[in-house]
């Protein structure tokens, strides 16, 4: 009788152990960036707006921002430079160095301020506030609206598009006039000058005085 009750005991063990281990191994992933579950938190809005602040705009500010900009304005002088002097001398082609850099790094931030955008509007949970997602979707307006205003003053037309996604496919498209490039900037600025906060959500970032 004891051997029988020790065996049934050692097999219910058993079972409760098995069980147990199946609870623990069943756990919920929480570091999946599916973008459908991501957008859960106001974190999560500023993890995806984060990015709009880094690499995207290298480009540009490495060496073009300041050849084109105070070089083109002889407020710099380098004679033997060649990313400084074709904007000092008002000599610069097609393949004078920075350019190409910068127009890549404009459409580097308008593609990505585009999938923010559409990602938070397409997938944001419905616990998130309506003024938290308008915020976040200000912020990357204000950068695709800064980098088209860019694109408008350097080179006169530009591409403008909204879905990303949509160009993968279909990547020769006939350039805009400069005068809708700048109008659609500037639709772009007003909406982030209207809701963006007045004060920062972290240091550093974007507010509606900045549009």
């Amino acid at each position: 009788m004891k051997t029988k009750y020790i065996i049934s005991t050692i097999a219910l063990t058993g079972v409760l152990a098995l069980t147990g281990c199946e609870d623990f191994l069943e756990q919920k992933n929480t570091h999946d960036l599916n973008q459908q579950t991501f957008f859960d938190s106001e974190a999560a809005l500023r993890a995806a707006t984060a990015p709009l602040y880094n690499y995207v705009w290298a480009g540009f500010n490495d060496k073009f921002y300041y050849g084109m900009g105070d070089g083109r304005a002889n407020n710099i002088t380098a004679q033997y430079s060649d990313y400084i002097y074709p904007y000092t001398n008002l000599s610069e082609t097609s393949l004078s160095q920075g350019l190409t850099d910068a127009w890549n790094s404009f459409y580097s931030v308008v593609a990505q301020a585009n999938n923010t955008i559409n990602n938070i509007t397409d997938y944001s949970a419905p616990t998130l506030s309506e003024d938290s997602k308008r915020a976040s979707i200000a912020e990357a307006r204000f950068m695709r609206g800064t980098a088209y205003w860019y694109i408008a003053s350097l080179w006169g037309v530009g591409i403008i598009y909204t879905n990303t996604s949509s160009m993968v496919n279909n990547y020769v498209v006939p350039a805009n006039p400069g005068v809708d490039v700048i109008e659609f900037a500037i639709r772009d600025l007003e909406y982030a000058a209207k809701y963006l906060p007045k004060t920062p959500a972290d240091a550093g970032r974007v507010t509606c005085y900045s549009a």
